[in-house]
């Protein structure tokens, strides 16, 4: 059983969360289908990685306000939005 069983997760603000703390959430909580972690400063590429291989029902994902974030990041977070409504767009 995950650590979690809240399917949406807003962790909005929480800055002292880093790629380590988002591996050690996604491994806990595999059915999340809602993920915010805007403006979690400390989140790069390898915490986005994470949520996209480890979240299978992700369907929204909020990383407005994660600086550290590569564009290649912001683009995987645009795929995992767009699992939800093809018209839908990643927040950042």
């Amino acid at each position: 059983m995950g650590c979690l069983n809240y399917k949406p997760l807003n962790i909005d603000g929480f800055r002292n969360i880093a790629d380590e703390g988002i591996i050690a959430l996604v491994n806990g909580s595999p059915q999340l289908q809602s993920l915010d972690i805007s403006h979690c400063g400390k989140i790069t590429y390898t915490g986005i990685m994470a949520i996209a291989n480890g979240l299978p029902q992700l369907k929204s994902l909020d990383i407005s306000g994660c600086m550290k974030i590569s564009r290649e990041g912001q683009e995987i977070a645009k795929r995992i939005n767009s699992r939800n409504n093809s018209n839908n767009e990643a927040n950042y």
